[in-house]
C-alpha cells in the first residue's frame, strides 16, 4: 500500500517512532516519573520531525538504526545507566550543531535546521544537565555520554559528507 511505502515517508525509521509512539506517550504521561527519565524516554520521539524535515530519503542513508536504538536504549534503561541517556542527548545536540553549521555555511534553509532549534538542541541540553543534576546521574556521567553523543552525531554528518563526496 502506498501509506506504507517508505520511498514516500522518508526511511522506515519514522515508523520505527511512530510504533513505540504509544509506549512514549504512557511514559511521557506519568506523573510519578522525573525529570531526567521524562527527557531520556523523550529522545525516541524527536528524531521523528527530523526525519521529516530532511525529506524523502535521506534518513535512509543517515546512520539512522545506531541513532535510534540509542534512543530507545537510553529510555529503557533510564537513570540505571545515565551515560547511555547522556549519550543520546549528545547525538541529538551532535546532529543539531551540524544543522545549524551547515544551514550557516549554505546560508538558505537547509533541511534539519528547525527541527534542530526546536527538538534536537533544547532536548540534548535540557536532558545532559538534569542527568549531570540527577542523584543517579552526575556531571562526569553526564560528560562521559555528551562525549560519546557528540562524537557519534558528528561522525554521522562526517560519514555522510564523504559519501557524497564518493558519489554514492
Amino acid at each position: 500500500s502506498r501509506f506504507f511505502d517508505t520511498d514516500r515517508t522518508h526511511g522506515r525509521w519514522p515508523w520505527v517512532s511512530a510504533a513505540a509512539a504509544p509506549v512514549t506517550t504512557a511514559v511521557l504521561a506519568r506523573r510519578d516519573i522525573d525529570r531526567a527519565e521524562w527527557v531520556l524516554w523523550a529522545c525516541l520521539p524527536a528524531w521523528t520531525p527530523l526525519a521529516a524535515d530532511r525529506g524523502v530519503g535521506v534518513a535512509g542513508r543517515l546512520p539512522a538504526p545506531l541513532q535510534w536504538a540509542l534512543a530507545i536504549a537510553a529510555g529503557a534503561a533510564g537513570m540505571r545507566l545515565p551515560q547511555l541517556g547522556a549519550a543520546a542527548c549528545g547525538t541529538h545536540i551532535g546532529n543539531g550543531i551540524v544543522h545549524v553549521a551547515v544551514s550557516a555555511d549554505q546560508r538558505p534553509y537547509t533541511p534539519g535546521l528547525a527541527t534542530s532549534l526546536a527538538f534536537l538542541l533544547p532536548l540534548g541540553l535540557g536532558g545532559l544537565g538534569s542527568i549531570a543534576r540527577h542523584p543517579q546521574g552526575g556531571t562526569r556521567q553526564a560528560a562521559v555520554g555528551a562525549a560519546v553523543g557528540l562524537a557519534t552525531g558528528v561522525a554521522s554528518f562526517v560519514g555522510l559528507r564523504l559519501r557524497a563526496a564518493r558519489g554514492r
